[in-house]
C-alpha cells in the first residue's frame, strides 16, 4: 500500500510540475492577411513555458516588425484585455533584446515615457493591454521578470502570443497549386 501511495505521489507531482513548463492554447490559429503567418493565444504563464507551448507548435513568440503588426497584434489578442508575451528578450544579460527566432531586432515600441525598457532582472517583454497603474500605455512594450505574479501583481497575467511562419516549400506549393487550378478552369472555358 505504501508503495502504491508513493508511485501515486510521485506521478501527482510530476504532472504538476510538467503542467507549470507549457501554458495552453486558448484561440487559433489565426492567420494575419498582411503576412499569412499563423498566431495563437496561450494560457497566462511565464514567457519560459510560453516559449516552450509556442516550441511545440513549431513556432516562436511573435516577432514584431513593424507599427503595423504591433497594432494587428494587439487589436486581435488583446484589445485593452490582456498584456501580450512576445519573443523580444534578453536573457543573455548583456542589455541587448534579441528575437526568439533570431531575426534581426529592427523595430521597438517601448513606453520610453514610462522608462522601457529598464533592464536589471526585467529582461523579457511583453505589450501592455493599458495602464498599469503608473501609466503605460496601451499597445507599447514593457520589460518584466520571467513570470510577474505573484511578485509583480499590478502587471497581472500575459498571456503569449506565438508566431508561425509557414515553411517558403508550403508557400510555394500553394501557389503552384492555384496557378494550376487557373490553368485548369481556363482550360475547361476554352473546351
Amino acid at each position: 500500500m505504501r508503495l502504491k501511495l508513493s508511485i501515486a505521489v510521485l506521478f501527482a507531482a510530476s504532472a504538476s510540475v510538467g503542467s507549470t513548463l507549457r501554458a495552453g492554447v486558448i484561440s487559433g490559429p489565426i492567420v494575419d492577411p498582411a503576412n499569412h503567418h499563423s498566431y495563437y493565444l496561450l494560457d497566462a504563464d511565464s514567457w519560459t513555458a510560453s516559449e516552450a507551448e509556442a516550441k511545440t507548435l513549431g513556432g516562436d513568440l511573435a516577432t514584431i516588425r513593424n507599427a503595423a503588426e504591433n497594432a494587428w497584434v494587439f487589436d486581435t489578442f488583446s484589445g485593452g484585455q490582456r498584456n501580450l508575451w512576445i519573443g523580444l528578450n534578453d536573457g543573455g544579460f548583456t542589455g541587448t533584446f534579441s528575437w526568439a527566432d533570431n531575426e534581426p531586432f529592427v523595430y521597438s515600441n517601448w513606453d520610453v515615457a514610462n522608462g522601457q525598457p529598464n533592464l536589471g532582472p526585467e529582461r523579457w517583454v511583453f505589450i501592455v493591454k493599458g495602464n498599469l497603474g503608473n501609466g503605460e500605455l496601451a499597445e507599447h512594450w514593457h520589460d518584466i521578470i520571467d513570470n510577474p505574479t505573484p511578485s509583480y501583481f499590478w502587471v497581472g497575467p500575459v498571456y503569449g502570443v506565438v508566431e508561425v511562419v509557414p515553411e517558403p516549400s508550403a508557400l510555394i506549393l500553394a501557389a503552384l497549386g492555384g496557378l494550376a487550378l487557373f490553368a485548369f478552369r481556363r482550360q475547361a472555358c476554352r473546351a
